[in-house]
């Protein structure tokens, strides 16, 4: 609990500014179990955190709130790169929390939003990005062959030994819950 002796804090000042100080000690107070003041609540950093490294469930729900209200703003503003980044960070809050279809549905949108661009490496980045999580959301449906398919697509489009390493990885991962070890530890190597 925070303790402050707020009326010490108000001799001499203003009846505006007193009503500012304590509104916002009062929700700096509050606010002491998340441990961040409301000024960061309201950063993309803080929910980027929340969606990225969730420690609960509440993270991901808060987090996803925040894309979807961020994502109509950029709607608003027409900023394609912003939505996109908003799409993907939602289609992967929306597949940890298990909503495969949704998840499924807002990679495909974000999708859509790219085709819109010139082709750049940004948005080759993302694609590859999408591509990838649209393999994985497959493979949690067991759909085996459409999760290949987007591993492949996602693989053509990288240029990175990491996001290689990663995608390759995702494959062997799709062989080994086929039962073809073999093709897996081929893909391994």
């Amino acid at each position: 609990m925070c303790k402050i002796k707020i009326s010490s804090y108000f001799r001499g000042m203003k009846p505006t500014y007193s009503f500012l100080f304590s509104l916002v000690t009062f929700f700096w107070c509050s606010n002491t179990s998340l441990g961040y003041s409301q000024a960061l609540n309201d950063s993309t950093g803080f929910f980027y955190e929340k969606a990225t490294n969730p420690k609960n469930e509440g993270d991901l729900i808060s987090a996803y709130k925040y894309y979807l209200s961020h994502k109509e703003q950029s709607l608003k503003h027409q900023d394609t790169s912003s939505i996109v980044s908003d799409l993907r960070l939602i289609s992967n809050i929306q597949k940890d929390l298990g909503f495969l279809y949704d998840s499924e549905l807002s990679a495909v949108e974000a999708l859509k939003f790219l085709d819109t661009q010139l082709t750049s490496s940004k948005s080759n980045e993302a694609k590859l990005g999408l591509y990838n999580q649209i393999g994985m959301i497959y493979r949690d449906f067991y759909n085996y062959d459409k999760a290949l398919e987007f591993y492949n697509k996602a693989l053509k489009l990288s240029m990175h030994s990491i996001d290689s390493i990663k995608i390759h990885n995702n494959i062997a991962n799709v062989y080994r819950d086929k039962g073809q070890f073999e093709l897996g530890v081929k893909e391994l190597e």
